[in-house]
């Protein structure tokens, strides 16, 4: 669910997407008591596992686990007791009709505060076949090793430059070499795509000099 003003993220059900596919999403409020709201601010909260049935018309969370709250004592409730959702009646007999026709299940993905409120979203959800899974897991690791090469190779790139640089300080180069070297780094930018270079007027009198310099020796050699 993407982040909004006014939306604190709590708590977020990754095994969900891992074993589902999310065909729709939904947001619900819930029904909740005051130590559950406090348990739940302090993030004592798991999605893992949990799942939505509805009955008699109303809809209900299960399996959705709220530790009890620390100082909650006798008004603390069972952190595993179903906790009913509200959403409006049409809403639901949707829901209920699409899981007893398609074959998919109702999971709960986030729980968050929106404007001060415990919210739930929904997920109408499709199960994953293994190598739908196996597939998803290949892709996340191949991303990762793309990563990491690039890093590598940045690393690598930020290395050669440290070493060229100290080298060349350890060589004590007069003014003259560190122009030169900044004019041939000015000529490695104009062969590449920019279309305008601004280049400092100290280097162009030094560029213009090598000009002078080349002129001489091509008619030397005339």
């Amino acid at each position: 669910m993407a982040r909004a003003q006014g939306i604190k993220q709590i708590a977020q059900n990754r095994k969900a997407f891992h074993d589902y596919f999310v065909l729709e999403r939904y947001e619900a409020g819930i029904e909740l008591f005051g130590t559950e709201v406090k348990s739940i601010r302090a993030g004592t909260v798991n999605l893992k596992d949990s799942f939505c049935t509805v009955k008699d018309g109303e809809l209900f969370a299960r399996g959705l686990h709220i530790s009890p709250y620390e100082k909650g004592n006798i008004f603390n409730r069972d952190p595993m007791r179903p906790k009913r959702l509200l959403m409006h009646k049409r809403e639901i007999n949707r829901l209920n009709a699409r899981v007893m026709q398609d074959g998919v299940a109702l999971i709960p993905l986030s729980l968050y505060f929106k404007d001060g409120r415990v919210k739930l979203e929904l997920g109408l959800c499709k199960g994953k076949k293994l190598h739908d899974k196996r597939d998803a897991e290949a892709e996340r690791q191949a991303a990762v090793l793309r990563a990491e090469g690039e890093a590598e190779a940045i690393m690598k790139v930020q290395t050669a430059l440290a070493d060229s640089i100290k080298l060349l300080n350890n060589a004590n180069p007069n003014d003259q070499v560190v122009k030169l070297k900044a004019l041939e780094s000015f000529e490695k930018a104009a062969d590449g795509q920019a279309t305008k270079i601004i280049v400092p007027s100290e280097i162009q009198s030094l560029a213009g000099l090598a000009a002078s310099f080349k002129g001489l020796l091509e008619d030397e050699k005339k």
